[in-house]
């Protein structure tokens, strides 16, 4: 059949017909070896189908040109400009479509094209930094949720900025796997952010509920460089965003410090203070001297808290119990050494400073109790397990699986960082 009878009666058919007969010509035109005058005559044939009216024509054609590496770029835009359905078929899947062609359609090409774009199996950080600048929520959530997407730190900052308060694309980040500590800290924020409302919701005043969100954010962030602290250049990277955010306080690195996590205090006071981290090191390693005083003094941190601080260094020092893995967790051992330190200096001054230790200690004994519960709890199923096992005659490996399984339907304890933990 010569091209223009084709054409005549491609336009004539049903629908159905017209679309099958589209797909034949273009598995013959990409696959089907055909001599030069014959491709000439098919890919005329090929254009002239863009302007079908029937869709199903054009959506058919568009899904057999999508994954081809040999498809016409006249052909794969042209698709790429169509419908919305239409479109995010190329979008999604062509290999021809160039970066810039992408970043045109993500200006301008809706959200539906955004969506197909962010679903692409490889996308380059120019794409997805462009996406994370102006896509929609639904393509942002599926960007972070993509493994091939080339994600710089910038690109996930620019997504937290503009969605962070969305806890799905929280999820979608951190299940991509190891996240630069900054991005996490920022997601930390963000999530710290949303208990405000909640918080507020319940009655609490703007301060208590600001005062939440400052706490857990600070926890993420200890619980972050206590992961790090093993990787100097990425402690360096951390305490240098925290500067620039602001959440390089004394409260942050005094709570860090009771945690047992003197790397993120000495890698705070390098980053405030301009002193090398060996120099910083060394000082700290003797609190007590005068060095340390000046350090400190010129890291800018408040002059009321340096008995605390040299407490705190001197108590981990010298106490097997109040060092250990360092984490999120508030040492009641520490805090307590630091206690009866200030104690013992305090002619007036240290007043607040020793009430504001007294609620570190009542939170470290409540997070202490939590902790023998959820023991004791875990412990009962399992040795109430172990009983049904012996009367049931089941399987070891089943009754694992099945004490497993009742964990993750819910735990009697909620230990996340809701409003209700955070304010006990």
């Amino acid at each position: 059949m010569s091209t223009q009878k084709f054409l005549a009666w491609v336009q004539a058919a049903p629908p159905a017909a017209a679309a099958a007969a589209a797909e034949r010509l273009a598995q013959g035109f990409l696959y089907g070896g055909l001599p030069e005058r014959q491709r000439q005559s098919a890919s005329l044939a090929l254009a002239a189908l863009l302007d079908h009216p029937s869709a199903a024509v054009r959506t058919r054609l568009a899904g057999k040109i999508a994954d081809a590496n040999e498809a016409p770029p006249h052909l794969v835009l042209a698709l790429a400009h169509d419908c919305p359905e239409i479109a995010a078929i190329v979008l999604a899947r062509s290999p021809v479509l160039a970066d810039a062609e992408l970043i045109e359609r993500i200006a301008v090409g809706g959200a539906a094209a955004q969506m197909a774009i962010a679903a692409r199996p490889c996308l380059s950080a120019a794409v997805a930094a462009e996406l994370a600048e102006v896509g929609c929520l639904d393509a942002i959530i599926r960007l972070a949720a993509n493994p091939g997407a080339g994600l710089l730190e910038s690109a996930m900052r620019r997504m937290i900025e503009r969605f962070g308060a969305k806890a799905r694309l929280r999820t979608a980040l951190l299940a991509r796997g190891p996240l630069p500590s900054a991005i996490v800290c920022d997601l930390a924020q963000a999530a710290a952010s949303a208990l405000v409302p909640a918080a507020r919701a319940r009655g609490y005043s703007p301060e208590a509920a600001n005062a939440l969100a400052r706490e857990a954010r600070e926890r993420a962030i200890i619980k972050t460089a206590a992961g790090a602290a093993s990787e100097p250049q990425e402690m360096a990277r951390l305490a240098r965003h925290l500067h620039a955010a602001g959440w390089l306080t004394a409260g942050l690195l005094l709570r860090a410090l009771l945690c047992g996590h003197k790397e993120l205090l000495e890698f705070a006071l390098a980053e405030l203070s301009g002193v090398s981290m060996p120099r910083v090191i060394a000082r700290v390693r003797r609190c007590n001297g005068a060095q340390f005083a000046r350090l400190y003094r010129r890291a800018g941190m408040p002059m009321r808290l340096l008995p605390v601080f040299r407490a705190g260094l001197e108590a981990l020092a010298s106490d097997d119990a109040c060092g250990g893995r360092a984490g999120a967790r508030l040492k009641r051992p520490l805090i307590q050494r630091v206690l009866y330190a200030c104690a013992s200096i305090n002619t007036g001054s240290l007043d607040h400073i020793f009430a504001a230790l007294r609620c570190l200690d009542a939170q470290a004994a409540r997070e202490e109790a939590r902790e023998a519960l959820r023991a004791a709890i875990l412990a009962a199923r399992r040795e109430a397990h172990a009983k049904a096992a012996k009367l049931a005659n089941t399987p070891a490996a089943n009754v694992i699986a099945l004490a497993a399984k009742r964990k993750n339907e819910g735990a009697l304890i909620d230990v996340g960082a809701s409003v209700s933990e955070l304010a006990a």
